[in-house]
């Protein structure tokens, strides 16, 4: 009971000091980032409360915190707020949570612990005069949005727990790389050599990843060096939906 009560004062805390909603931050639209990606053959790498509860130094349910891992998704962030316009990737962020008064988050318990702490982070470190994309690009209504980041590309690299989800890719050259449904960053530089080990053609190639915070590190990795990924997330396994 003690336990539960000092959680909760914390993220009251944190409702409390992220009640306003951001102030400069702008998001590009869902048709602008896709669009922009393409055209430039920029990365999408997408930031959700997963990683901003590792930014906090704390585990999520999926991936245990490292201070490693932390420290590169620091270094994916301060590289988009230091030039975001050089970087060969676009950083997305939570826009519905962000964008939103704190008081829509009373509409549901879980919101205000899933996301006063994201804000309150956002608000400190992220809100700058700086455009990200929107972290939820991939709900289940933008699909024939999304789509397009991958209609040309003449090969596949599927990156994911599970195989059965290539069938969303009919009569394409798709190339499948099993990751750990948990605590993928152990792998990391593993799956990063199988990913770059099977591409024979970067240009026409684009690489599909989901594996959690760690799909933001090997992103940031290969978009360094030329290839072009994005990350997926929960795209095919349980598809975004907005929430507020």
């Amino acid at each position: 009971m003690i336990k539960k009560i000092k959680t909760w004062s914390v993220v009251i805390k944190n409702f409390i000091t992220s009640i306003t909603a951001v102030s400069r931050a702008q998001f590009y639209s869902d048709h602008d980032l896709v669009s922009i990606a393409i055209k430039n053959r920029k990365s999408i790498i997408r930031y959700g409360d997963g990683e901003f509860s590792i930014l906090n130094g704390k585990d999520i349910y999926y991936q245990d915190y490292s201070e490693q891992l932390k420290a590169e998704l620091n270094e994916i962030s301060c590289s988009y707020l230091n030039d975001s316009k050089c970087c060969n990737y676009i950083l997305c962020m939570p826009k519905q949570f962000l964008v939103c008064s704190g008081l829509d988050l009373l509409k549901n318990k879980e919101y205000i612990g899933s996301w006063s702490l994201t804000r309150k982070i956002f608000k400190k470190q992220y809100d700058k005069s700086i455009t990200y994309g929107d972290s939820f690009l991939f709900m289940a209504e933008n699909i024939d949005c999304y789509n397009e980041l991958w209609k040309d590309a003449k090969t596949i690299i599927f990156v994911h727990n599970n195989d059965k989800y290539m069938k969303n890719f009919h009569n394409r050259h798709v190339e499948y790389i099993k990751v750990p449904p948990n605590n993928a960053y152990s792998c990391k530089d593993s799956i990063l050599s199988d990913i770059k080990d099977i591409i024979t053609d970067k240009d026409n190639t684009v690489i599909l990843i989901s594996a959690g915070p760690t799909a933001k590190c090997i992103a940031y990795d290969l978009s360094s060096n030329g290839y072009w990924v994005i990350d997926t997330g929960h795209c095919w396994d349980t598809p975004l939906k907005k929430r507020i």
